[in-house]
């Protein structure tokens, strides 16, 4: 793990966030994360940095997601480092340039390879031992400025 004087997120380009366990929260109603999530994409948007959303599953929320102007969704992505790959490959970014956070062990290839990563605080010891970054996610608004916080201040 970089100690976190060493992150730099002036280089991030790209911030993907794993949809369930990480981005949905229990008991938080979807059109308030719809509502967050754009105006966190409005906001890195200004920052020259795009924001995608992956998920191995088909939610119900992809749909609504999808209405998100300057959002890249990544769906029934059961192979999330290759597909990851193939969207850097067509966006003309480097692993070195991405932000992920997620949460399960099956997260692990990706996490290891991108830039910076991160974990929820609700993730595995196992998944935990794998990033530089623990990240509040005890609401999708805390989580979101969290992260923001992160790529406006630079560095942390």
């Amino acid at each position: 793990m970089l100690n976190k004087t060493q992150l730099d997120f002036s280089k991030i380009k790209l911030i993907i966030l794993d949809l369930e366990g990480v981005l949905l929260q229990k008991n938080e109603p979807e059109d308030d994360v719809i509502s967050q999530l754009q105006n966190f994409v409005r906001d890195l948007k200004q920052l020259n940095c795009k924001v995608c959303i992956i998920t191995a599953g088909k939610n119900k929320i992809i749909k609504k997601l999808n209405s998100i102007e300057n959002l890249i969704i990544l769906d029934s992505a059961l192979d999330k480092l290759t597909t990851v790959q193939k969207l850097l490959n067509s966006v003309h970014v480097n692993f070195d340039n991405v932000f992920y956070i997620g949460d399960e062990v099956f997260d692990i290839p990706l996490l290891v390879k991108c830039g910076i990563s991160a974990a929820p605080k609700t993730a595995s010891r196992t998944v935990k031992r794998n990033v530089n970054i623990i990240i509040d996610n005890s609401s999708t608004e805390k989580l979101l400025n969290s992260i923001l916080s992160y790529k406006k201040s630079f560095s942390i």
